[in-house]
């Protein structure tokens, strides 16, 4: 009796430290469970529209955009034209769902969802059966993108921005678009825009340069001003515009460029060989116009000063070639009867050197004319001008106010590459001369100012462009 006492007493015992046991163990896996849900549902509300969108299948991003930013960008993708504008903050994605483009939008959880809707985290999400499906979990998702990492990192991932991938965007269809889209994208495979009413940010990937220092600012803009600019190389900005666009349209270019320079120089000057070896390295341009001829003004530096004197001497030749020589006389019979001879006179085009201060001065130009070809040399400096009076304006010690740029806090670490101020309407009038141009409205820069300001900055492998309305 006494042991069947004592075994009911140690059974009793064992139950009850078993049902202790289970409790804790029930206890642990509910606090596990609860503490799990509380983790994906602080991770949910955590993330952002870029955590749930795939790398692969998203063609563009807007965030928070404006809707002159849709209209502006449904040339490109006519999907837009199916969002519904709203004072509701949001985020709109382009995805391509197998062949079909789908729009995705993502808003602030404000009411329960409706057809078509979703709650995930925070957001309510508005996309068709098939575009909801690419935002289930899974690798590969935009945020995790090296390129989206850099570029929303150039541009700053608040305020309202859009990000391309540029097998998203339409083909070019003419060669100034072309040649439009390589100077704005290069060869980068995405491109991320943000702006507000006065500054675009654009910015791509781009091979680094070796050089991290800036090019200096050129002087600010007259009310005659077409185009002031300064740029670290003329001659690599052309280069790698070229080597971006299509075969056909590089032919095309080039073609336009050497009937250019030898309308200018005659057939005797090389574009590949004179004209850009003299834009190697930072140039600074200015372009003014007070009547119907625009004077241009060029200072450059040299490696090599005997090369580049060697240049010169073939642009002049070339120019007395391309001038008039011709020479007009008048004379008057019967004292009412005016009568002009006009044959051809080779001194009628004067050729000199001079030298003013430490600067040599060389010149050629028609008789009576102010315009001509003038170059001006000392060291390693050059300057080229069509107008006498601007060169020697070039020359002056007592320079203008230089450029005032406005430059972002995240991009004053960048070493600029090219910075300038232009008349939006007369550089268009230029370019008409060249080749068609396309009149609409690009995407990329939204709608242009009558001036504008630029300037080019990289780090590393970012190029980042701020066009600016200095209005």
């Amino acid at each position: 009796m006494k042991d069947r006492r004592h075994y009911h007493s140690w059974l009793h015992r064992w139950h009850h430290k078993f049902g202790i046991l289970m409790t804790a163990v029930m206890g642990s896996l509910a606090m596990t469970a609860i503490l799990a849900i509380t983790v994906k549902t602080l991770t949910q509300l955590d993330k952002h529209p870029a955590d749930f969108l795939p790398t692969d299948q998203t063609i563009a991003v807007f965030r928070l955009p404006e809707w002159e930013t849709l209209q502006q960008f449904s040339p490109w993708f006519p999907e837009l034209d199916r969002v519904v504008s709203t004072p509701v903050p949001r985020t709109i994605a382009i995805v391509d769902t197998g062949g079909k483009r789908e729009i995705i939008e993502f808003a602030r959880a404000q009411e329960m969802p409706k057809e078509n809707e979703k709650h995930i985290g925070t957001y309510t999400i508005k996309a068709s059966d098939e575009a909801m499906a690419l935002l289930e979990p899974s690798d590969g998702k935009l945020s995790k993108d090296p390129t989206f990492q850099t570029l929303s990192a150039a541009i700053g991932k608040q305020g309202s921005w859009v990000y391309l991938q540029r097998k998203g965007i339409p083909e070019s269809t003419s060669l100034h678009q072309e040649l439009r889209r390589s100077l704005l994208l290069g060869n980068s495979d995405a491109v991320a825009i943000s702006h507000n009413k006065h500054t675009r940010i654009i910015a791509r990937i781009s091979e680094p340069e070796p050089s991290s220092i800036s090019t200096p600012l050129p002087t600010s803009p007259t009310y005659q001003t077409v185009l002031t600019m300064s740029i670290r190389s003329l001659a690599n900005l052309w280069k790698n515009t070229l080597e971006y666009i299509d075969t056909g349209n590089q032919s095309i270019a080039l073609g336009i460029a050497r009937q250019r320079f030898v309308k200018i120089f005659g057939s005797s000057v090389s574009l590949e060989y004179d004209i850009l070896p003299l834009l190697e390295n930072t140039t600074i341009i200015h372009v003014t116009q007070s009547g119907s001829i625009p004077f241009i003004q060029l200072a450059g530096s040299t490696n090599d000063i005997q090369k580049t004197m060697n240049t010169l001497d073939r642009l002049h030749e070339g120019m007395r070639s391309q001038l008039p020589s011709i020479s007009v006389q008048s004379t008057m019979f019967d004292g009412r009867f005016w009568h002009s001879n006009i044959r051809s006179d080779h001194s009628a085009i004067e050729q000199k050197t001079i030298a003013q201060g430490q600067w040599q001065i060389r010149s050629t130009f028609t008789l009576g004319s102010r315009t001509g070809l003038f170059t001006a040399t000392h060291r390693d400096q050059f300057i080229i001008s069509n107008n006498a009076d601007y060169l020697k304006e070039a020359m002056t010690e007592d320079p203008r106010p230089l450029l005032n740029l406005p430059e972002a806090p995240a991009l004053l670490r960048s070493a600029r590459k090219i910075a300038g101020q232009a008349n939006t309407k007369k550089i268009t009038e230029y370019l008409t001369t060249l080749m068609p141009v396309d009149r609409q409205t690009s995407p990329l820069l939204g709608k242009l100012p009558p001036q504008i300001q630029w300037s080019s900055q990289q780090r590393g492998d970012v190029t980042t462009i701020v066009l600016t309305d200095p209005g």
